[in-house]
């Protein structure tokens, strides 16, 4: 029997509501030349509204790793993503791929799953090793022309990006994303845990040496990511919290678009709504609109730009489906336009594609919740919820194990050995 959340039904109630208002009275009228669309209807009032409810009331109750998962996709994800779909006008088979990934994340997820375990190692042990390992990435990295164009500016990393990936092999492409993505977060999260705040420290200059070898913010900012969501979870008593504190997202961008036009009497766009409420809560729902509206019209790629099963079917387009996107809709050739679940699922097996990967991404979390349970659950919700927001948001499925490191943090996590403190 299904167990109705009332807090996060009200809270949701009122995210979707304040989206509702951000996406037709800001994001539209600024951004539609960049294929964000949408119009009033009350028929898509009522579903931004009853779907953001129901969503809120389908958040689970208890307060474990698949709890802090769950509850932060649905202010980050879900919520804003039925708000696009009810004002755009979209078609069925958007809306059926949307409710296989909603199934997936909120009760495939809660099926208990043993988690991989090898043979366990002290965890003084497991922080020795990875800090070895971020060592290694980044001295490889170095060793291998990485210093060659070093450079710590943020505003120069577009300029030096691609001159600097040409100066060292194919691989880092693997080791920077698997260390900045799963490897400097989990050390820098259990330096935090015990305590060791010079490794902290440490760690810190580490990552910042490969930003500044690799020039992608991500690896910068990833690491401080992961450790508020860390403080955020360990802190919080309920998930209760967590919806009050995306909460504040839509609040203060109403707030910036207020003070613009009626304080300052300005005709423009707010920063904080464009780098936040657009880009982060509303371009993924966006291009998972683009994707299905492309590949319900054209060959799909059933995984044959994957590096698992390209030789299974021929590639029909010679490029992975993010730079089709970006040619057909935005006309530039360079641009990726990276997706998650709903677009990459769609653009390898339409429907077939989307439930599959909405099963596994269901599962992860379960194993995940397991994880949780033996080492902490605030500490792997923290370390990966970033992998999994990319998942359902981002990047294909095939491509996150690799690249962004799933693989990877399964492996690390299947060495911990369970602790007595479950909840920090």
């Amino acid at each position: 029997m299904m167990i109705v959340n009332l807090r996060h039904l009200f809270l949701s109630l009122f995210y979707g509501a304040s989206l509702s208002w951000l996406l037709l009275y800001e994001i539209v009228p600024y951004w539609s030349y960049m294929n964000y669309g949408g119009e009033f209807s009350e028929g898509g009032l009522v579903a931004a509204l009853g779907g953001s409810a129901f969503l809120g009331m389908s958040v689970p109750t208890r307060f474990d790793t698949r709890g802090m998962i769950v509850t932060a996709l649905n202010y980050l994800f879900f919520v804003p993503a039925v708000v696009y779909i009810s004002f755009s006008g979209l078609q069925i088979y958007h809306i059926i791929s949307f409710i296989f990934v909603f199934v997936g994340v909120y009760y495939i997820s809660s099926l208990k799953m043993s988690p991989l375990t090898i043979a366990p190692l002290r965890q003084s042990n497991i922080f020795l090793l990875i800090f070895v390992m971020i060592v290694f990435a980044i001295a490889s990295q170095a060793a291998f022309g990485g210093l060659h164009y070093f450079s710590l500016d943020i505003e120069k990393v577009y300029e030096f990006r691609n001159i600097s990936a040409a100066e060292v092999p194919g691989i880092f492409g693997y080791i920077f994303s698997n260390a900045s993505n799963v490897l400097i977060p989990l050390a820098l999260t259990l330096a935090l845990r015990f305590k060791r705040y010079f490794f902290a420290a440490l760690i810190v200059v580490c990552a910042t040496i490969l930003f500044g070898m690799t020039h992608h913010k991500s690896v910068l900012f990833t690491p401080f990511v992961v450790v508020l969501l860390y403080i955020l979870f360990a802190t919080s008593r309920s998930s209760r919290i967590l919806g009050i504190a995306f909460l504040a997202i839509p609040c203060i961008a109403i707030a910036e678009i207020l003070y613009i036009h009626y304080v300052l009497g300005a005709h423009q766009a707010g920063y904080f709504t464009s780098l936040t409420v657009r880009r982060v809560l509303f371009t993924p729902a966006m291009l998972d609109t683009l994707f299905l509206d492309f590949f319900e019209r054209n060959p799909l790629y059933y995984w044959s730009a994957s590096r698992f099963a390209s030789w299974i079917h021929e590639n029909p387009y010679g490029i992975t489906a993010p730079y089709v996107i970006g040619i057909e809709y935005f006309a530039s050739p360079q641009m990726a336009a990276n997706t998650g679940a709903i677009g990459s699922g769609y653009a390898n097996a339409g429907l077939f594609g989307v439930a599959l990967y909405s099963v596994a991404i269901g599962l992860f979390i379960g194993m995940l919740n397991g994880y949780g349970a033996r080492i902490g659950h605030a500490a792997v919700a923290a370390v990966s919820f970033v992998l999994v927001f990319y998942v359902v948001t981002t990047t294909d499925l095939t491509t996150a194990l690799l690249t962004h490191g799933l693989l990877l943090l399964v492996f690390i996590l299947a060495l911990f050995p369970g602790t007595v403190d479950q909840q920090k």
